[in-house]
C-alpha cells in the first residue's frame, strides 16, 4: 500500500529516532498499535506481527477445543501449546479454594488453576457465564486439562505487548521497520489534542491519509 510505501522511504531517519530517540509518546503509540494488531490476532484476523504472536500465544480457543484435542493425544497436544500463553474462553461452573492459595476454577472440559491475587476477574462470574483468561502451562490428568498461571486477559495481553514493544525496538526487520515509521510519523504529524494519539487503530485511516 501506498502508506508502506512512502514508509519504505523513510525508514532510515525513521529508525534512527525510534531506535535513538523513541520519546514516550512514541512507545505508547506503539503499544496501541501492538495492542490493536494482538487483538487481531487473538480474534482470528489477519495481523501484521502474527510470526511473532503466534510463538508466544494462542488465539482465543474454547475449553473444548482444548479438551478435544488432548482428547487425541496428550504428547501432541503438549507439544502444541508447549510453552505459549492460552487464551481461553470457556463457561464457568464452580471455583474452588486449592493448593497455595489460589482458586480451582472448573469448566466443562478444563479446569484452570488461579492465584487468588489474580482471580479480581471471576467476581461476576455465575455458573454458566462466559469466562476469559490466559494460561501458561496445560496438561492432561485424569478427566480434565489442567491449566494454571491463569490470569485476567487484559493484563497478559499487556505482557505480551510489552514484550513485544521492547522486540520491535531492537530489531530491524522490514515489518518493525514499518510499524516504527509510521508510529514515528504519526507521532510527528498528529495534532497533540487529537484523539488518534489515544487510540491508533481506531484512526488507523487518518494515519494512512497522513502518509500518502
Amino acid at each position: 500500500m501506498r502508506y508502506v510505501f512512502l514508509a519504505l522511504m523513510l525508514l532510515s531517519t525513521a529508525f534512527s529516532v525510534a531506535s535513538k530517540e523513541v520519546t514516550d509518546n512514541q512507545k505508547d503509540m506503539l503499544s496501541n498499535m501492538l495492542w490493536d494488531d494482538l487483538t487481531t490476532y487473538l480474534d482470528g484476523g489477519q495481523s501484521m506481527f502474527s510470526d511473532d504472536w503466534s510463538s508466544v500465544a494462542t488465539p482465543w480457543v474454547s475449553d473444548q477445543a482444548i479438551g478435544i484435542r488432548y482428547s487425541h493425544g496428550a504428547v501432541s497436544a503438549d507439544d502444541f501449546y508447549g510453552n505459549r500463553m492460552i487464551f481461553i474462553q470457556g463457561h464457568y461452573l464452580s471455583a474452588q479454594n486449592w493448593i497455595g492459595d489460589s482458586y480451582r476454577v472448573q469448566m466443562a472440559l478444563v479446569v484452570a488453576i488461579v492465584a487468588k491475587s489474580e482471580s479480581a476477574f471471576l467476581q461476576d462470574a455465575t455458573n454458566g457465564s462466559m469466562v476469559k483468561m490466559a494460561c501458561k502451562t496445560a496438561g492432561k490428568e485424569y478427566q480434565y486439562v489442567y491449566v494454571d498461571h491463569c490470569q485476567a486477559q487484559k493484563f497478559a495481553m499487556a505482557e505480551l505487548v510489552t514484550r513485544e514493544v521492547a522486540v520491535v525496538l531492537s530489531r530491524k526487520s522490514k515489518k518493525d521497520k514499518d510499524a516504527i515509521a509510521i508510529a514515528v510519523m504519526a507521532d510527528k504529524k498528529i495534532a497533540a489534542d487529537d484523539p488518534c494519539r489515544a487510540t491508533f487503530g481506531g484512526c488507523i485511516d487518518d494515519i494512512r491519509s497522513l502518509v500518502h
